[in-house]
């Protein structure tokens, strides 16, 4: 699809996706570890994933390459301390989710691949959505407004719509409900969504409306100066820290989950029996 710009043509961009997403099981909307139980585990894990991890934003050098196209390049040319962090977390929930099926014939997984691109529209050109999605770029906090829509005729009150930028730079920014748009017409699920931002949790809750991702990590609701934008905090001196545990809570829930989830399963399993 298109990203609309006008607060009109996303108006009804917005009311043509509602009518024609493809038929899915709703996505639980986690965007706190603590909000995991073992039913929404086991929904998350009957979830529909193609094993694509995609990672946009990424930063486009001099030459016209992307800073770093492989894991290796990472290494050689590191990002923001935690993005590792946020990779391997990614992995660990998805791999837990696969064993908490193992006694379920026909519940193999797909094997995650890693891409990178340097634009939210050039990674999401496919049919469908990816497993996993990490963007680097930036948040606006007001990129448009919309009329809202649940008022009595005679009101007209209008809200704020936030903006992501489309690549790493602070600019080209796209309108958060016509990328939540975007992502229902996909087919699949998002296993997981990871928003190193600023306004990260005002463009994560607009994007959470799509009803296709199942858990996001984007807890920054204020402007994050650079390289403090994975660690834990409510401000930027909190961040100065340079604690990481928010993406530890989500492999220990995980981790707590993965026992009962696969007992559940096998009573649910042997009850229909």
């Amino acid at each position: 699809m298109e990203f609309e710009k006008g607060s009109e043509t996303m108006k009804n961009a917005h009311k043509k996706n509602r009518e024609t997403k493809t038929e899915r099981e709703k996505a639980l909307g986690w965007m706190h570890p603590n909000q995991m139980d073992v039913d929404g585990f086991i929904t998350v894990g009957d979830g529909v994933y193609n094993g694509d991890f995609v990672i946009t934003g990424v930063e486009i050098k001099s030459n016209g390459e992307l800073r770093f196209n492989s894991l290796e390049d990472m290494i050689a040319y590191p990002y923001s301390h935690g993005l590792m962090t946020a990779i391997e977390t990614i992995a660990h929930i998805y791999r837990q989710l696969e064993c908490s099926k193992v006694l379920e014939e026909g519940s193999a997984f797909n094997r995650l691949k890693v891409r990178f691109e340097a634009n939210i529209s050039d990674a999401f050109k496919g049919n469908q959505n990816p497993t996993a999605w990490i963007h680097l770029g930036h948040g606006l906090l007001e990129h448009d407004f919309a009329l809202i829509e649940s008022l009595e005729e005679d009101e007209e009150e209008y809200e704020s719509i936030p903006g992501i930028s489309n690549g790493h730079e602070e600019e080209g920014f796209l309108c958060a409900r016509s990328v939540q748009g975007m992502l229902q017409e996909k087919e699949g699920h998002i296993l997981f969504v990871a928003l190193p931002l600023c306004y990260a949790n005002q463009i994560g809750k607009e994007l959470i409306k799509s009803e296709v991702i199942q858990l996001m990590h984007a807890p920054t609701d204020f402007a994050v100066s650079e390289t403090l934008e994975f660690y834990d905090g409510e401000s930027n001196k909190d961040r100065c820290s340079q604690v990481l545990n928010g993406w530890n809570q989500w492999v220990k829930q995980t981790d707590a989950l993965l026992g009962p989830s696969m007992l559940e399963r096998k009573r649910r399993t042997d009850g229909d029996e």
